[in-house]
C-alpha cells in the first residue's frame, strides 16, 4: 500500500514495519492512516531520502528532507550504532 501512494520498498518496508509494531503495543496512530492513504503519501515537498549534512567520529547533523521523523530516525540510529562500533574496533 505504501509503494502504491509513492514511497520506494526500502522506505515503504520501514514505515509499515514500525506502524505494524507500534499498532502491536496498542499505539493506533500508524496503521489507521492507511484508510487515508493520502495522510501517508510523500509530502509535495518531499526532497528525498534523509542525508548526513555534517560528521564527526562521535556525531552527525541529519536532513531528513521532509521525510517522515520515523525514517529520519532511523538513518540516525543507525548511524550512532555504526559509530558506536568502529569505536570499540578501533580501541582493541
Amino acid at each position: 500500500a505504501l509503494q502504491k501512494i509513492g514511497w520506494d520498498e526500502t522506505d515503504a518496508s520501514l514505515q509499515a514495519e514500525i506502524m505494524t509494531c507500534a499498532e502491536l503495543c496498542g499505539n493506533n496512530q500508524g496503521l489507521v492512516k492507511m484508510y487515508q492513504p493520502a495522510l501517508m503519501a510523500p509530502s509535495p515537498d518531499y526532497a528525498g531520502k534523509p542525508i548526513t549534512e555534517r560528521e564527526t567520529s562521535t556525531s552527525a547533523v541529519i536532513n531528513a528532507n521532509q521525510s517522515p521523523g520515523m525514517l529520519a530516525a532511523i538513518t540516525a540510529a543507525d548511524l550512532a550504532a555504526e559509530k558506536v562500533l568502529s569505536k570499540g574496533e578501533n580501541d582493541n
